[in-house]
């Protein structure tokens, strides 16, 4: 099973380059790129060709394919004065010496290769020989060495694994294998390599992937353990697993992700328990929104999606009951249902092996927003208390920001392409490399920032354009759904107008192609359109005379005031989502992979499975044989 790709753009190409033998891995990554539904040409590189694979024009070629690198980095490998040296293997000054250095090489190296529109890049630092693991001066040495690249390369596009996090996921058995280290270079066993594997996919499908933005939790025996309408506020019990649990919620909250609450119980009784029990890392705060009621928790759901305005299938659902679990994922299929594991000891292992909760690089305005959605609570109080939508507005002191984006934003803006499906006219995905081939090509983008008198919005808006001959063609315009209903879009608007008139282009064009989410966008067309062309199959292209275009704002008064979250126009009605076929597929890969296929030692009879059975192609040869003796090795 895997997921549609009609709507992503993924790498075409995977070079994959280590410091030691890394040919074992390909089976592993055929079948987890498979698995997961992404076109790939996988490359392996030879031993020890981790700089000449960077280097190289012919493999780092940007301009015409979408590219990954993974490259699997042993320090002590570059300790040794020459490959398979045996009397190299003390820790000296000078393995200190060349470890360094080729580290500075490589960091010099990646932090020229991997520009905005460059490729993504995944750095690994692969565990070490149980020698050097032994050795604790070379154990702490090779730590801060790997702190260093991971701190160099922070908020950049190369995403950097530590020996630690690979070692932690490793199943029973040893990752090591010495003999074949000695004679081939090949340091690890076929389990470890399928973990490798792991690693790259899980990797590169987080980063490609919308990923969720809610989770909703239950409370009793899921947040602690026990009753809290029994036992009382100090009664409940958060055990070792559960401490776990919550700190590592907190810190997808921190990440960027909404908690919320899913409890039937009483409010007060849930309510003590975070302001009065000592053990709880998670604090009543620390949930965006919370239902705690005795109504199904499906319609709580959808309820929840209706006050926050974001999609349902954005949700993730964890509750420890079986049958809360199936009537959730009965009526709401979209939502991403798990249910917590019975014994405590297996939370963390659950924890660790779902990917959906990994998170990608992410912007600040990711960051930012739970503490965006308490200050639209505030909002929301400020326009329960306006008399009209226009006092409303007026009050709020908006200030918009409207010019081309700077070097740094550029993944927020290919980050919004992919994430905004109310508020976007054509629904065009582009990753940063396609954003920059399209300005190559001639097009133009500006980008839109908003702040009221409650705090600011951030970057939540973006004009992808053209200028032809008497006229600006707009090719993608979107805005956040947190900043819809305000006017922004007509400023945007009203904004190439202006653009148009100054270059002396007689029309601003619009297309609009539909889709099942971006009825909002076809409301504001609606609204302010003067004329359309019909394009066919549901599309649109909407256009203005230029000077009318620069005047258009929102006329307020011509719209009541909904007071349960938002304007009557362009409101989100996430309650009506059609259910989609990738959606489900997506729910069902994520439970399989979670369930099925997170033992590398699964992975690994499952690839030996497919090869038997002729379903997994044969490898490549990275480079040609060249000598009869190549061929006849090529060939066994």
């Amino acid at each position: 099973m895997r997921i549609s790709s009609s709507a992503i753009t993924f790498p075409r190409r995977l070079i994959v380059a280590a410091t030691f033998t890394a040919e074992p891995i390909r089976p592993y990554l055929d079948f987890w790129l498979e698995t997961i539904g992404l076109t790939h040409e996988v490359e392996v590189a030879p031993p020890s060709q981790v700089f000449q694979s960077l280097l190289d024009p012919g493999k780092i070629a940007i301009s015409s394919k979408t590219l990954a690198i993974a490259l699997l980095v042993r320090l002590e490998d570059w300790g040794l004065q020459s490959q398979g040296a045996t009397d190299d293997r003390l820790f000296t000054a000078a393995s200190r010496r060349r470890i360094e250095a080729n580290l500075q090489d490589l960091i010099d190296v990646l932090t020229n290769l991997v520009a905005p529109e460059g490729p993504f890049c995944l750095l690994l630092f692969t565990p070490p020989s149980f020698d050097a693991l032994q050795d604790l001066d070379r154990a702490k040495f090779c730590c801060r060495m790997e702190s260093l690249a991971r701190n160099h390369f922070k908020g950049k596009s190369v995403a950097v694994k530590e020996n630690v996090d690979l070692l932690e996921t490793q199943v029973d058995g040893s990752y090591y294998e010495s003999h074949s280290d000695f004679v081939a270079q090949i340091p690890y066993s076929e389990e470890f390599f399928a973990q490798l594997a792991v690693s790259i996919a899980r990797s590169l499908y987080a980063r490609q992937t919308p990923p969720f933005k809610v989770i909703v939790l239950d409370a009793d025996e899921t947040l602690w353990q026990g009753t809290c309408a029994e036992v009382g506020p100090k009664g409940i019990e958060v055990d070792p697993e559960r401490h776990v649990l919550q700190s590592f919620l907190r810190h997808q909250r921190d990440k960027g992700r909404l908690l919320c609450l899913c409890s039937k119980n009483d409010a007060a009784d849930v309510a003590a328990v975070f302001e009065e029990n000592p053990q709880m890392p998670l604090k009543w705060s620390d949930f965006t929104a919370k239902r705690i009621n005795w109504q199904p928790k499906s319609e709580n759901l959808h309820s929840l999606s209706a006050e926050l305005g974001l999609d349902i299938d954005s949700f993730i659902f964890i509750d420890d009951n079986p049958l809360e679990c199936a009537e959730v994922a009965s009526a709401c299929p979209e939502v991403l249902t798990l249910r917590l594991p019975p014994e405590p000891a297996q939370i963390p292992v659950f924890l660790r092996n779902q990917w959906a909760f990994d998170i990608p690089p992410s912007s600040k305005e990711n960051g930012d927003r739970a503490q965006f959605y308490e200050q639209n609570q505030e909002r929301e109080l400020l326009k329960r208390r306006a008399p009209t939508l226009a006092s409303f507005l007026a009050s709020l002191d908006l200030e918009t920001q409207i010019r081309p984006p700077g070097p740094s934003e550029w993944a927020r803006i290919s980050e919004l392409t992919f994430r905004t499906n109310q508020f976007n006219c054509t629904t065009i995905r582009r990753s940063v490399s396609e954003l920059s081939r399209f300005v190559e090509a001639g097009g133009e983008c500006v980008v839109l920032k908003a702040k009221d008198r409650f705090g600011d919005y951030g970057l939540v808006g973006v004009v992808l354009f053209r200028q032809e001959i008497s006229a600006l063609e707009v090719d993608t315009f979107l805005l956040s759904c947190r900043a819809l209903g305000r006017g922004i879009e007509h400023r945007m608007l009203a904004y190439l107008g202006e653009i148009a008139l100054e270059r002396g282009c007689e029309r601003v064009l619009v297309p609009y192609t539909s889709t099942t989410r971006n009825q909002p966008a076809h409301s504001f067309l609606e609204e302010v359109g003067q004329s359309f062309d019909d394009l066919g199959g549901g599309g649109r292209r909407y256009w203005w005379l230029a000077g009318e275009a620069s005047t258009i704002e929102l006329d307020a008064s011509r719209f009541p005031l909904d007071r349960g979250g938002g304007s009557s126009r362009g409101s989100p009605l996430p309650d009506a989502f059609p259910l989609t076929g990738a959606i489900l597929e997506r729910n069902a890969l994520l439970q399989r992979i979670a369930e099925e296929l997170a033992d590398p030692c699964a992975v690994v009879e499952a690839v030996k499975s497919l090869k038997v059975r002729g379903n997994l192609s044969a490898p490549s040869c990275s480079t040609p044989p060249r000598t009869p003796a190549e061929e006849t090795l090529a060939a066994i």
